[in-house]
């Protein structure tokens, strides 16, 4: 009974003390008046990289200043660079996991979050779709 009862006590006094996080985290992302677009590739990669490319900078032309795109090297060689850059526009863990997976596209909403992850060539409708429903969810 003593042994319940220090346990019940313990867990009082844990649940009445508020939980503070001290981890560092990244900076929040900023909301934006436009839905952000972000193709990770591999500046080695010349196959499917270079088939995504002019598809999806087509499509995001076409919306015009709704949408910005950027296109985000994970190459070793400048890898430390482009996770500054994904962590400046609040998509580095998207971009970190995206690592293996390149190409892949992110459609990211006015408030930068994640709409859908496209990895590898999709047709160019599956991108337009996507950018439409991150500009509905603005």
């Amino acid at each position: 009974m003593r042994i319940f009862l220090g346990l019940c006590w313990a867990l009082l006094l844990t649940l009445s003390v508020p939980i503070v996080s001290i981890a560092a985290e990244s900076p929040s992302p900023k909301a934006s008046d436009k839905v952000l677009v972000v193709m990770v590739y591999d500046g080695g990669c010349h196959i499917w990289c270079d088939e995504v490319r002019p598809i999806i900078s087509g499509v995001t032309k076409a919306y015009g200043d709704k949408v910005e795109l950027h296109e985000i090297d994970v190459q070793k060689s400048v890898l430390k660079e482009s996770l500054g850059k994904a962590n400046e526009l609040g998509v580095k863990s998207f971009v970190e996991g995206a690592l293996a997976w390149v190409p892949t596209v992110g459609v990211f909403d006015q408030k930068r979050k994640l709409v859908k992850s496209i990895p590898g060539v999709s047709k160019k409708d599956t991108y337009k779709r996507m950018i439409d429903k991150a500009l509905k969810q603005g």
